[in-house]
């Protein structure tokens, strides 16, 4: 008998009897019947709750990133101090020596480099002394072979020829027909055998 007794159904509660599992102690289940009449009820008060649950989420994201960032802020602040301590006795030289600091320096040179270059006289102009001798008529820094044929020809013959030989020019004493004879010479065998035919008989004609 006593054992039919301890069989019976255990889930045969009284009415008036609310079943409450340890870790539920004090919940008010009255709340849970005024939210259930709200409006939306249970399921508008889950929508609050992933919306919650998101922002949290979130956040933790945001305080993950922020732990990232101030590691890595602290590693670079790290290095910059040992760059400091490696190169920090060159404060200590200049303090101890009194220099003045590079800004002052930099306008001292400044305006010495300034004055230097107003103070400084323009440079003589030397003429280069030509082969023909010739004195350029358009201007000191005329080139030779910009005054005509006749003194590219002289000029080129100059670059050619021994310094013994340098004194007969081409085109002297208007001999015209001559140097159109070595023109047309030049044209046909090439300018550089031209200009060793043009030497070579310049030598015979001496």
């Amino acid at each position: 008998m006593f054992t039919s007794w301890l069989l019976r159904n255990p889930f045969e509660f009284s009415l008036d009897l609310e079943v409450v599992l340890p870790w539920q102690k004090g919940l008010d289940f009255s709340r849970g019947e005024y939210v259930a009449a709200q409006l939306g009820g249970q399921d508008g008060l889950q929508m609050k709750v992933d919306k919650l649950r998101t922002e949290v989420e979130h956040a933790r994201l945001v305080s993950q990133r922020l732990e990232i960032a101030e590691k890595k802020l602290d590693r670079r602040i790290e290095v910059l101090k040992q760059r400091q301590a490696q190169v920090g006795f060159v404060k200590e030289i200049i303090d101890s020596a009194n220099l003045d600091p590079l800004p002052s320096r930099a306008a001292q040179l400044q305006s010495t480099l300034t004055s230097l270059q107003s103070a400084l006289t323009p440079l003589d102009i030397i003429p280069i002394p030509t082969s023909t001798g010739l004195s350029p008529s358009s201007g000191e820094h005329t080139k030779a072979w910009e005054l005509g044929r006749a003194a590219y020809l002289n000029w080129a013959l100059g670059k050619m020829l021994p310094p013994g030989e340098r004194g007969l020019g081409v085109g002297e004493g208007g001999d015209a027909e001559r140097l159109e004879r070595i023109e047309k010479e030049i044209e046909e065998i090439g300018p550089r055998e031209g200009m060793e035919v043009l030497a070579g008989s310049l030598r015979g004609d001496r």
